[in-house]
């Protein structure tokens, strides 16, 4: 079954390059915003396997979309990487840990950094719902 990433940026350059990095492994939904990622992830949350969440989105920025999926009852079986720019200030990362993110990602991107993040975080929650840790 191929996994299903959602990726949250607005920049459609930026959404176009991940999946080129990350090829025909995972399946995509994409979100140009806050709102609409949140609306995905109410519509497909049994079915998505990883949020990569760029932080400054319009509309809701991913601060607010962090919180609201920690709030939801599934909000630990979702693996959320956050995205930023390694040249803008790296402290805005910081207060998407107390949010639930579980890492991030930096731009410019490094491809195989990326990837193996990616297929880490897929795989190791993929083995804890098979363990049955999420009821």
């Amino acid at each position: 079954m191929v996994k299903k990433i959602l990726i949250a940026d607005h920049v459609e350059i930026n959404r176009i390059e991940l999946k080129n990095i990350l090829g025909d492994n995972y399946e995509y939904v994409e979100a140009l915003n806050g709102a609409a990622a949140m609306r995905v992830l109410r519509e497909q949350h049994e079915s998505i396997s990883l949020v990569l969440l760029e932080l400054q989105l319009p509309m809701v920025d991913g601060y607010s979309v962090l919180e609201w999926i920690s709030n939801q009852p599934w909000h630990d079986q979702i693996p959320v990487l956050v995205m930023a720019d390694r040249e803008g200030d790296l402290s805005l990362v910081d207060p998407s840990y107390q949010l639930g993110a579980v890492d991030n990602i930096m731009r410019p991107f490094s491809p195989i950094n990326v990837r193996n993040r990616i297929h880490t975080f897929v795989r190791l929650y993929d083995l804890l719902a098979k363990a049955g840790v999420y009821k």
